[in-house]
């Protein structure tokens, strides 16, 4: 190889991109960044969790991101589609266990902002409008890609392209995951009625029977709001003629706890859909690539674990890295790296999973549960994924056996309607539950 070739190749320069490339520079290594698009670029998951803070401070981000719009984060609200307010979980409950506070912020704003800093670090050069479009060969020490601008080398490559999934598409890893086929709506609006004191920056997670909300203030005037719903859902949106680009105000106004809070809002004149976001690539690692972050895996944005994810990700990605680069045994660096990765991604992955059982949102608009079961729920809900205690893994194992006992019994705590989104109207517990068994969750 000549001694120009660099001995990372990252695809993609978003969170996870950015930050493998700081921590790669900073060890020394000679990294390119290869990136399709103009930044700013619009992009969904402006929700941060608290366990991100000490990585940004880990990689020199927080400051870089001192003056950018943002807004403080301390917890989040649960609420039915049809009520007016919720069950407000603190991040600070959670302590020791986890943080207690972060920031929502648009990612237009943060993902510009870390891949400025990337590239500004000695060893990285930045590659903007250049896409992947193939692969030549991928072996430890020697890889090849094709690109829009012709063929590109490294010693090895991070596949760091988010939803994109350009090298496990590329490599024919990519599978959906079936009954986790989501549709998301997003748009930005202004003049959105926010809560009130310190849970004025809370994200609100608003739950019905064909789908879920998110609400995020992301700076003084906007609000996100997306709708997450099951692709079944947004076909029989087209049978209630909803056009395309019309589903979230259709949708709002047939959602009693968002029309309250949408009185006076701005709607957005474009709006966004993501499609078909729920999948798995795998391995997730061969020879002479890692996948890293949403390039790898991705189930839903329910909890927004999606970021802190990939910047986890991507710091353990550049120490498989680098130490496979200083000559340290390939197979084992991988196997440590893929290990780490799912261990976090199936904790969230539980959760998700239990956030579409009808008893398990019961437990969660209760907003508290016995012998601090709750404490232990908000603290993953922080981002604490790894390295629990002993105190809170056995608060987890308890939460586990009162959603079972909810399930099967519905007597630990009120048992509540759910609501239909599609139908406008409230429904028995009995038919929220079938609802989301007859998509494939419960």
């Amino acid at each position: 190889m000549s001694e120009t070739t660099p001995d990372v190749l990252i695809i993609g320069g978003g969170p996870a991109g950015a930050c493998a490339a700081i921590d790669l520079a900073r060890r020394g290594h000679a990294v390119t960044i290869l990136e399709k698009d103009d930044f700013p670029r619009f992009h969904v998951g402006e929700s941060l969790l608290p366990s991100i803070n000490p990585l940004l401070d880990r990689l020199g981000l927080t400051q870089a991101l001192a003056q950018a719009p943002k807004v403080v984060k301390r917890g989040a609200e649960i609420v039915g589609a049809g009520q007016d307010a919720g069950a407000r979980l603190y991040f600070r409950v959670s302590k020791p266990w986890g943080l207690p506070e972060t920031f929502n912020i648009e990612r237009a704003v943060f993902d510009k902002t870390l891949l400025d800093h990337a590239a500004s670090r000695d060893g990285v050069t930045l590659e903007q409008g250049v896409a992947m479009t193939g692969v030549d060969h991928l072996r430890d020490g020697d890889c090849q890609l094709q690109t829009t601008d012709g063929p590109r080398r490294a010693r090895s490559v991070l596949d760091c392209s988010g939803q994109g999934a350009v090298l496990g598409k590329q490599l024919g890893l990519k599978k959906t995951l079936t009954n986790h086929r989501k549709v998301a709506f997003v748009g930005h609006f202004t003049g959105v009625k926010r809560l009130e004191g310190d849970a004025h920056g809370f994200i609100s997670v608003v739950m019905a029977d064909d789908g879920w909300y998110w609400v995020i203030p992301i700076d003084d005037t906007r609000t996100s709001i997306g709708l997450v719903v099951d692709k079944t859902a947004a076909a029989a949106m087209r049978k209630h003629g909803v056009a395309p680009g019309q589903e979230l105000p259709w949708a709002i106004e047939r959602t009693p706890c968002l029309a309250g809070r949408l009185v006076d809002a701005r709607f957005p004149d474009t709006t966004h859909t993501v499609a078909d976001f729920s999948y798995t690539c795998s391995p997730g690692a061969g020879e002479g690539y890692l996948l890293v972050g949403d390039a790898e895996s991705f189930l839903d944005p329910v909890f927004s674990s999606g970021t802190y994810l990939a910047v986890r990700g991507a710091l353990d990605a550049s120490d498989a890295a680098h130490n496979m680069l200083r000559g340290k045994p390939p197979n084992a660096q991988r196997d440590r790296y893929l290990a780490s990765a799912a261990a976090r991604r199936a904790v969230f992955f539980h959760y998700i999973n239990r956030f579409y059982s009808h008893p398990f949102r019961e437990l969660l608009l209760q907003g508290r549960g016995p012998m601090g079961v709750h404490r232990a729920l908000i603290a993953v809900l922080s981002g604490r994924c790894e390295g629990m205690p002993l105190g809170m893994r056995g608060r987890l194992r308890l939460l586990d056996l009162a959603h079972h006992r909810q399930k099967t019994q519905g007597k630990l705590v009120p048992q509540r309607p759910g609501w239909s989104i599609l139908e406008g109207r409230a429904t028995q517990r009995q038919e929220a539950i079938d609802g989301l068994a007859a998509i494939g969750h419960g």
